[in-house]
């Protein structure tokens, strides 16, 4: 589950989630106000490959990447472990 109480993204700004499995480009789980406080489902390609995963939050335009990659500054990163 992804979930935030902190992250304001300034105004005209969204804030995206990404998934960096190894050398793969990155690939959005979405906006992070539109999927705050639920299950990311993820494909069974995606979910073979999420632990040891990078997650990153990117700044982008409001409604997220208009091209489908970051466009800009990340925010923050974290390695997906196994718990």
């Amino acid at each position: 589950q992804v979930s935030s109480r902190k992250a304001v993204p300034a105004t005209g700004r969204s804030h995206e989630v990404w998934l960096i499995a190894g050398d793969n480009p990155p690939v959005s789980l979405g906006v992070l106000s539109e999927i705050n406080n639920q299950n990311i489902k993820l494909s069974e390609t995606l979910a073979s490959v999420i632990v040891g995963s990078t997650l990153a939050i990117s700044d982008e335009p409001a409604g997220g990447s208009p091209t489908g990659d970051p466009t800009g500054a990340v925010l923050t990163t974290a390695v997906v472990i196994e718990l």
